[in-house]
């Protein structure tokens, strides 16, 4: 990816953030490749195991599909 599609990249990001962040459910907000195994990049939301799905949540945002995780994360 080139810089400026990193940029564009964390605008996306950033937007749903803005909009998600502060969702019970979500846990966080990242970047990240697909499981698709052609190494597509991603906007991922990490929801808590049980958490329903978003309805409203867009499929993409600038061209990058939107990928829900969901995960437990714990200390160790």
């Amino acid at each position: 990816m080139s810089d400026n599609d990193w940029e564009t990249a964390r605008q996306a990001r950033d937007q749903l953030l803005e909009r998600w962040g502060r969702h019970p459910g979500v846990r966080m907000i990242d970047i990240g490749l697909d499981d698709d195994g052609q190494e597509t990049v991603v906007l991922r939301v990490h929801l808590e195991p049980g958490a329903g799905p978003i309805a409203s949540l867009p499929r993409e945002i600038a061209g990058l599909p939107v990928r829900v995780v969901f995960a437990d994360y714990q200390p160790e």
